[in-house]
């Protein structure tokens, strides 16, 4: 994927995460959510997982385990299992969070409707962000036994 920074879209929805103020990746290419183990505070309970992360080129990505991440958008509570790395720095909420959660997106107003409330999304700030969002968007991840099924 390939892009001269002209054409970024808004695609980061502001939360409250763990207490903190910061941002979402919203990928409906994403088909489970994940986090970076860094930005889990101490005492999260991060549990075995059995899914395999794979990067758009085939690459496995290393996976801690899996844990429950609470966060809130415009004062309303969510809760998501996610897949949790130290190879990524962001969180991403994936296709397992979109449908249940979002009626709408408006792409040309950067708006997204969460749970009947209408929110403004971010784009990137800077050219480096936007390098790292091309490079995370199209990790696929696989349940070992779709994976199995598809051997």
């Amino acid at each position: 994927m390939a892009s001269d920074g002209k054409n970024l879209r808004d695609v980061y929805m502001p939360i409250q995460l763990f207490g903190h103020r910061g941002v979402t990746l919203l990928d409906s290419g994403c088909e489970k959510s994940i986090i970076g183990a860094r930005l889990l505070p101490d005492g999260v309970e991060v549990r075995p997982t059995t899914r395999t992360l794979l990067a758009a080129s085939g690459t496995s990505i290393p996976l801690e385990g899996e844990c429950d991440v609470h966060f809130k958008v415009a004062g309303r509570k969510f809760n998501i299992c996610a897949v949790v790395t130290k190879s990524m720095h962001e969180f991403i909420l994936g296709i397992d969070f979109l449908p249940k959660n979002v009626s709408a997106w408006d792409f040309g107003t950067g708006h997204i409707c969460v749970r009947n409330l209408w929110v403004r999304l971010h784009r990137c700030s800077t050219k480096q962000e936007h390098r790292y969002v091309l490079m995370v968007i199209r990790v696929l991840l696989l349940h070992p036994v779709l994976k199995l099924m598809s051997l």
